[in-house]
């Protein structure tokens, strides 16, 4: 972990004036495109990657408001962000699309080899107010989850049910309830073990974020600590599923991110595709690289 402290130290006063001379900064955008830093306890050396990512959503019906804080709704760490084009949706049906993931030069050395597409149609209710937004999510999902290059794949069919309680400040904690069917069949890590390729998973999240406030003392100042924690669960698994520990899976990972852009994020745990439990320690940026 050391050699990674070493070279953030650098990657962050190298790019700090980078940043500061008007980057777009991708929680304003509508795609990500973000240069990361990955060091994995699974792996002998320092990923450099891309963090990327797309969504767009269109809203029926229902006002439509620009957030008083586009920072109080978004993330650097693939938490769940409650938004469509960082628009407040006030009781209205709406349908969004997302792509995510990181790329490595090698996925062997890739600790955060878990990609992402999925198209969601819900409805979406919402509430503001001077202390405490309180928002509530109803949604149907298609996804394709896989490593980072899709390999291995798996479809996902859900419904799910989400609640958000933010403060215009910046805090906010969400969950996230998630019953599924996942079609596994194209899974080669876990058609080795099956051939049960269908099953249901009820995953779930948490996140919490907190605004931190150092006042103008400190040019680099933390801006703000989130914590997250996922977990996956296969209902009724095989046992040669439960033997080799596919059958649940748990990630928590804490995040603090500083004024230009910069976050340094620590992972333990793990997320479908990974074979065994892993540390990851992340330094990134949330502005854009073009």
């Amino acid at each position: 972990m050391l050699k990674i402290i070493l070279v953030s130290i650098f990657f962050y006063f190298s790019i700090s004036v980078w940043a500061e001379e008007g980057q777009k900064n991708s929680e304003k955008e509508g795609y990500t495109l973000k240069p990361v830093l990955l060091d994995g306890s699974n792996s002998n050396s320092i990923a450099l990657g891309i963090e990327y990512g797309l969504s767009n959503g269109w809203v029926f019906k229902g006002e439509e408001d620009e957030y008083a804080d586009s920072d109080s709704d978004v993330d650097e760490n693939g938490y769940w962000v409650d938004d469509v084009n960082k628009k407040v949706r006030r009781n209205s049906g709406y349908l969004k699309y997302e792509l995510s993931g990181v790329w490595t030069s090698e996925e062997e050395t890739n600790p955060e080899s878990f990609s992402k597409v999925k198209i969601e149609l819900g409805y979406d209710y919402f509430r503001p107010s001077d202390s405490w937004n309180k928002d509530f999510d109803f949604y149907l999902a298609y996804s394709m989850e896989g490593d980072q290059d899709f390999d291995n794949r798996q479809e996902v069919t859900s419904a799910s049910f989400s609640g958000y309680f933010g403060n215009p400040k910046g805090t906010y904690i969400v969950s996230i309830i998630e019953l599924g069917q996942v079609d596994a069949s194209e899974n080669e890590q876990r058609m080795a073990l099956t051939t049960i390729d269908k099953f249901d998973r009820l995953s779930g999240e948490v996140a919490f974020k907190y605004k931190l406030d150092f006042g103008e003392s400190r040019k680099y100042k933390p801006k703000s600590i989130g914590i997250n924690y996922r977990y996956f669960s296969e209902k009724s698994a095989p046992q040669s599923i439960k033997s080799a520990g596919l059958d649940k899976f748990k990630r928590y990972s804490i995040v603090l991110k500083f004024e230009h852009g910069l976050y340094i994020a620590y992972s333990k745990g793990e997320l479908p595709f990974d074979l065994q439990e892993e540390k990851v320690l992340k330094v990134g940026l949330t502005h854009n690289l073009f």
